[in-house]
């Protein structure tokens, strides 16, 4: 029986999921040209993005306000630097969480 069926289809958009906050591991990692850091926040707020060296140096930031859910933020390779090990931290209220990424030229 070669029949088609119609089924209803509904899309519902909820704003009551638990999102919580979350940093996550950039892609790709090892990157060359550019990376993606993409992170989750359960409410509307602020948000700090900042890239070190293992010295400490700060090499790059984004400060932004952002609304609940998740973001992706590309970073390229000029704005870091050249070959190593990096470390991006992301403080957003009372959260803070920190990772490594590495970059090969």
């Amino acid at each position: 029986d070669n029949t088609f069926r119609i089924h209803e289809l509904q899309l519902v958009k909820r704003n009551d999921f638990n999102v919580g906050y979350a940093l996550h591991q950039n892609r790709p990692n090892p990157f060359s040209n550019s990376t993606s850091i993409a992170f989750s926040i359960p409410k509307d707020d602020q948000v700090l993005l900042e890239v070190y060296d293992l010295s400490g140096h700060l090499l790059w930031q984004e400060n932004g306000f952002f609304e609940q859910g998740k973001h992706n933020i590309e970073i390229d390779q000029e704005r870091i630097g050249q070959s190593g090990i990096y470390i991006y931290q992301l403080t957003s209220g009372s959260f803070q969480q920190s990772k490594r990424m590495m970059l090969i030229e």
